[in-house]
């Protein structure tokens, strides 16, 4: 973030000022306008004009593709974060393009609640398993726009790093890799985005705190693809956290080029702050691997850790039908010989017991059919059979007049 006022009647420079290549330093320190093989320099490294051509190239108005044979390809990325740090806002800085503004709905209100969100991940993925295994599925997967999360950004506080937010990315990582972003960075100083960084940095390898054991499950870029992105060998070894700046408002003057570039900025008294300027802000680095330069990584490791799902979800009915049978097979017949010796059960005596009731009951029964059978073949024979008794005579009720009223009662 710069600072400094203008001069009477002159606004404040910008990377605008730059003959429309936003990533010529406003002071003019490389030249302005000069055609320089190696033009910006970040970390004690310089970036070569094809790197810097890439990244200009996410500013436009056409979205990054991979590679030439690369069709279409899709990535979830699930935003969490504490309210009021501007999450929906860096959501609309992070994906819109020129002349584009992206709508975002509010969000959920999930109040320390990783278990909900868990949730809504297995969900998905069980989603994607159904369609996978569906018996009349009649499109290609490559062409379905894939419900899986692929990762997730985590909005961090400037300034202070609370046990909450550790212990939230912490059991949130059990479930999709989180890439720390510290939101509202042009709140603190140059040393004080630095140190805290730093300090997140450490937090994010060894949380000690109570109950977390091992570091936090970040995702790893890879050291050649955050030198594609145009990080330097100095943020190789340690990129997350991002430290990001995202704004609503746009500059006006690099919307209108030829080649329209989006460039949001934040405007202050004393100074501007831009968003994709890579000496403000880690937002143009986190585009360029979340759209193009990590985008094969992010989707590979989706599809390894949904295998380690799939296996355990599949694996986890069968392994319960087994026990199921084990524990019928095995575990109740020992516990039912082991009840019986504790309470001198006579086993023998008992199958004896059951037998007889079984024979009187089966006697019973043969003798009451024998005499039904008896008594219809005597019929059917004309054999003279025992009348049944006759009814019992009905009662006679007999109607007495009443008795005569005497008195005047």
């Amino acid at each position: 973030m710069r600072v400094g006022s203008p001069e009477p009647g002159k606004r404040a420079p910008s990377i605008a000022d730059s003959q429309g290549d936003p990533f010529h330093a406003a002071d003019g320190r490389h030249g302005r306008g000069a055609d320089h093989a190696m033009s910006v320099s970040m970390s004690g490294r310089l970036v070569d004009s094809a790197a810097r051509a890439s990244q200009a190239a996410l500013l436009g108005p056409r979205r990054p593709r991979p590679h030439k044979i690369w069709k279409k390809k899709y990535i979830k990325v699930l935003i969490v974060g504490d309210s009021g740090l501007g999450k929906t806002t860096l959501v609309k800085t992070l994906l819109s393009t020129p002349g584009e503004r992206l709508q975002v709905h509010d969000g959920t209100f999930t109040p320390a609640a990783h278990n909900m969100i868990r949730d809504y991940i297995d969900g998905e993925n069980n989603k994607w398993l159904t369609l996978e295994s569906a018996r009349d599925r009649s499109i290609d997967l490559a062409e379905v726009e894939d419900p899986r999360v692929d990762v997730c950004l985590f909005a961090l506080p400037p300034h202070r790093l609370r046990h909450i937010d550790l212990r939230y990315m912490h059991e949130l990582g059990r479930s999709v890799p989180i890439i720390p972003v510290i939101t509202k960075a042009d709140t603190m100083t140059i040393r004080e985005a630095q140190n805290y960084k730093q300090e997140v940095f450490n937090r994010l390898q060894n949380p000690n705190i109570h109950g977390v054991r091992g570091k936090i499950n970040v995702f790893s870029f890879d050291k050649d693809t955050l030198e594609r992105a145009g990080m330097g060998e100095a943020a190789g070894t340690q990129a997350p956290p991002f430290l990001v700046i995202a704004s609503n408002d746009v500059n006006e003057d690099m919307n209108s080029l030829d080649v329209p570039v989006f460039w949001p900025e934040r405007r202050y008294p004393w100074g501007t702050a831009e968003a994709f300027n890579p000496e403000h802000s880690d937002l143009l680095f986190l585009r360029a691997l979340l759209l193009k330069e990590a985008l094969e990584d992010i989707c590979k490791d989706k599809r390894q850790r949904y295998e380690v799902w799939r296996r355990r979800a599949l694996g986890g009915a069968r392994i319960g039908r087994r026990l199921r049978g084990f524990v019928a097979s095995t575990v109740l017949p020992v516990a039912a010989a082991l009840w019986f010796a504790q309470n001198n059960f006579d086993v023998e005596k008992s199958k004896e017991q059951l037998r007889s009731a079984a024979r009187r009951v089966g006697l019973t029964g043969r003798g009451g059919k024998g005499q039904q059978q008896g008594g219809g073949k005597a019929k059917g024979k004309g054999k003279a059979a025992e009348a049944a008794p006759p009814p019992p005579p009905a009662p006679v009720v007999v109607e007495a007049p009443a008795p005569k009223k005497r008195g005047w009662f």
